[in-house]
């Protein structure tokens, strides 16, 4: 999407994604098998690098904890939470990770 990847590299407040992967399986949708179809790595670590030129900040769930050094490497300030947003608090709570990880590049 054209219009968005400029919006991204138009941006200048910091940009963080959190990853749809969780444990090598999407949380929801076909997300895993686009990947897959693309070749890419079907983790947050894949997401992660197909993300890169346009986020400076990655959330990822624990079950992916030992991606953090290969994903910090991609040049990425990162948050490992439960990502897995089963009610309104746990949702809240993963968007309040995003919006800090946002503040601390700021």
């Amino acid at each position: 999407m054209p219009a968005i990847r400029s919006a991204l590299d138009a941006a200048s407040a910091p940009v963080v994604a959190v990853s749809p992967i969780v444990g090598g399986m999407p949380i929801k949708g076909p997300a895993h098998t686009l990947m897959r179809a693309a070749g890419l790595e079907v983790s947050a670590k894949g997401v992660a690098a197909l993300y890169r030129d346009w986020i400076d900040g990655f959330v990822f769930d624990t079950r992916d904890a030992e991606s953090a050094p290969a994903i910090e490497a991609l040049g990425l300030a990162v948050d490992v939470l439960d990502t897995i947003m089963v009610d309104a608090e746990a949702s809240r709570r993963v968007a309040q990770a995003a919006l800090a990880l946002a503040e601390r590049l700021r």
